[in-house]
């Protein structure tokens, strides 16, 4: 479980991607909830961990979500499926993508 690893959540998935020659790159999201446009071009296509406030209270929540061309997402997994991408989950100030990349 990343979360409870000693060196921290970042750091343990790096850890585990680094062996698939990957990196997870956190990006705060715009107050909008998309990807500031400095990161479109890297980004677009590519998987991501979407997390904001969770709908089920107050703590975070992250689903599995794939870049789109316009920085937005699309949701692949969500654990809790009743959680709504264009509400409460994406609402800073804990709204930020980790992006998988090459």
């Amino acid at each position: 479980n990343f979360i409870e690893d000693a060196a921290g959540y970042e750091q343990a998935c790096n850890t585990w991607l680094a062996k698939r020659e990957q990196l997870l790159r956190k990006i705060p999201l715009e107050d909008d909830g998309r990807l500031p446009d400095k990161e479109m071009e890297q980004c677009v296509g590519k998987l991501c961990i979407l997390r904001g406030v969770s709908p089920r209270g107050d703590h975070g929540h992250v689903v599995v979500a794939r870049v789109t061309a316009d920085g937005e997402f699309e949701l692949l997994h969500d654990p809790f499926p009743e959680a709504d991408p264009e509400g409460p989950m994406l609402r800073r100030p804990f709204a930020w993508a980790g992006v998988i990349l090459p």
